[in-house]
């Protein structure tokens, strides 16, 4: 009997190539969220700055609040410009993810004809030791009895 051969080696192969670029894409966008969630905490920071710098000056004019309130509005805009980078990026992630779980399905379909498709071929092994096996004790027996 000839050893186990998978004709579909080559998409099981290029099943796993495609769950492993949408894990390593998964992976990207992830970080990028992780940078966006990085730039809003420093931003919190210098926003945190800003006021301590407010309430410790010793002599506060017009022109020191209206830069501070210039600041203030400068973050808030920012802070909104983030938020709606996250939001997208969360879109983005969420398709991904999708994306992911088709190509683990597929691979998943993919491995399981490979195993019911091996199992076949070990049944059929088996079944061809076993009738191996029987001519060759009926060979033997045949013998012995002349």
């Amino acid at each position: 009997m000839q050893s186990f051969h998978f004709r579909l080696e080559k998409v099981l192969a290029w099943r796993r190539t495609e769950l492993e670029l949408e894990q390593y894409k998964m992976r990207l966008l992830c970080v990028e969220l992780e940078q966006i969630e990085q730039s809003r905490a420093r931003l919190t920071a210098e926003r945190v700055v800003a006021h301590h710098e407010i309430l410790r000056a010793r002599r506060i004019d017009g022109a020191d609040l209206n830069a501070h309130a210039a600041r203030l509005v400068h973050f808030d805009g920012q802070d909104r410009a983030l938020l709606r980078r996250r939001g997208e990026q969360e879109q983005l992630i969420a398709k991904a993810h999708e994306r992911l779980l088709e190509a683990q399905r597929r691979l998943r379909l993919i491995e399981k004809l490979r195993a019911n498709r091996h199992a076949q071929w070990r049944t059929e092994l088996n079944r061809e030791i076993e009738t191996f096996a029987a001519e060759a004790h009926l060979a033997r027996w045949n013998r012995e009895r002349q």
